[in-house]
């Protein structure tokens, strides 16, 4: 989920973008009725077997969020590179919180208006619109899908310590660092501990953070290859030992293999792989998609059902007005929102980079 446009479009990470939101999707919306299809005798048996393809490997959208990771971890090594600690959070901030906001603020009024469910108090909702609310026990927002951004706020704090200390600017060291922060992950107890569903995300998910910044490191030889590839592989199997050990129905899936293979392949053949208008603007929408699509689902079936519509144009009708939506607040409130973070970076620049006398925004 990070900036497009900080990596010079990169087009296979467009595809990544694009894969990881489809796959939650499926895997939230219709991964039920693909099952169903997938079980149906009276249907042939090439689709059967395509449904149970399909349903494997959306199964719970976990595929998808661990592409979603890779991709995060491979750009965010990119983009810190050039930026002080400073800039980095700040375009962190403006990148992720406005739309955020927003959504969570929609989802809250939409609800009450929609079933007169209470709004939350501001002892709960604050840190749940700052995505802290691991650390209050704060349910989540949004159908639950916030939990990946809470795990992304804790992974860009880590690389901004880094970067303050000096070790992004050593980079041979990171894979070091990284090897000692997966083993206190796979160490340390469950975190967070308080939601039962989300027992030891942390722990599970973190790691393939960092698979995505080793292979950035890997790719720019900016340690050795071959430590970097056995800490990729080693993170790999902490997680998903640490899944079977917390989650032990995505211990029956090879969503984290199927992760792996697809980014590693995409990276092995980035050079070749080439994007358009179409693919760009759907990566642009990743973002928007992923924090609306499971909450306002059911808000869109009784829009659908007041126009009379039903079964499958009904749900033609749900992605449309979905992907409507959604395209209108990501050229709104999520480009203003980096723009936005631009311009604080313009004008505080002498703070946050000290020593450069002339900057000019981009």
């Amino acid at each position: 989920m990070g900036d497009q446009k900080e990596i010079k479009r990169i087009d296979y990470l467009d595809y990544m973008r694009i894969f990881a939101f489809l796959n939650v999707l499926v895997g939230h919306l219709f991964n039920e009725e693909i099952a169903v299809l997938a079980s149906d005798h009276s249907l042939h048996v090439i689709v059967r077997t395509v449904c149970q393809v399909i349903y494997d490997v959306c199964y719970a959208g976990a595929a998808g969020v661990v592409v979603f990771f890779f991709t995060s971890g491979y750009i965010i090594a990119h983009v810190i590179q050039s930026e002080t600690a400073g800039e980095f959070m700040v375009r962190r901030i403006f990148r992720i919180y406005p739309l955020y906001v927003i959504a969570v603020l929609s989802e809250l009024l939409v609800t009450n208006t929609v079933t007169g469910d209470p709004v939350p108090p501001v002892a709960e909702l604050i840190p749940r619109l700052l995505l802290l609310g691991d650390f209050f026990g704060t349910p989540f927002a949004l159908g639950g899908v916030d939990w990946t951004l809470r795990v992304e706020i804790m992974f860009y704090l880590f690389m901004a310590v880094l970067k303050g200390v000096g070790a992004i600017d050593r980079p041979n060291t990171l894979p070091w660092i990284i090897s000692a922060a997966s083993l206190c992950l796979f160490l340390a107890g469950p975190f967070p501990n308080w939601s039962v569903w989300t027992n030891g995300y942390l722990n599970m998910f973190g790691p393939f953070l960092f698979i995505g910044v080793l292979v950035y490191i890997f790719e720019k030889r900016l340690a050795n290859r071959y430590f970097c590839a056995a800490i990729i592989l080693s993170c790999y199997f902490l997680s998903v030992t640490k899944t079977a050990q917390y989650k032990v129905t995505l211990s029956e899936s090879h969503f984290a293999l199927l992760a792996l293979v697809l980014f590693v392949g995409a990276w092995f053949f980035r050079e070749s792989i080439r994007g358009n208008a179409v693919t760009r603007m759907l990566s642009e929408m990743t973002y928007s998609v992923y924090l609306l699509h499971l909450w306002s689902w059911s808000y869109l079936e009784i829009l659908a059902v007041k126009f009379g519509l039903e079964g499958g144009s009904a749900k033609v009708f749900k992605i449309v007005v979905l992907f409507a939506i959604c395209y209108g607040v990501t050229i709104t409130v999520e480009r203003g929102g980096i723009r936005l973070g631009k311009h604080v970076i313009f004008t505080f620049s002498r703070y946050l980079r000290p020593g450069r006398v002339h900057p000019t925004p981009h």
